[in-house]
């Protein structure tokens, strides 16, 4: 199809676990932890070759060159997060998150699509 560019890559797409709860408790929390939440993130995304598609709220669609990149990645996040929750006092709220990849994409219109 004309306009149309297929690759073999990785999609991947996380979420800050629990995140419309807090902010319906503390909302100026959520949103600072939001903010530490894309930085720490964002630096992830960006040494194993991601490119963020789109930020939508509280998670990210991000493109990896590979599965094994994609895996990579969501590994070294969790260990990020889960040092930064073990850094912080128990009575903080710890930010976690979830997420799951496809292996296909193709972009048509500005617009990347991809299937499992």
């Amino acid at each position: 199809m004309p306009g149309e560019k297929r690759e073999l890559a990785a999609i991947m797409f996380t979420d800050v676990a629990g995140y419309t709860a807090l902010s319906h408790r503390d909302e100026r929390l959520a949103l600072e932890l939001l903010e530490e939440h894309a930085r720490l993130l964002r630096g992830h995304f960006q040494c194993r070759g991601g490119r963020e598609i789109k930020a939508l709220g509280d998670g990210f669609l991000v493109e990896l060159p590979s599965a094994l990149q994609a895996a990579e990645c969501a590994v070294a996040i969790q260990r990020s997060l889960a040092e930064r929750n073990a850094g912080s006092p128990p009575s903080a709220t710890s930010i976690s998150g979830s997420g799951s990849t496809w292996e296909m994409s193709y972009e048509r219109a500005g617009t990347c699509w991809g299937t499992r």
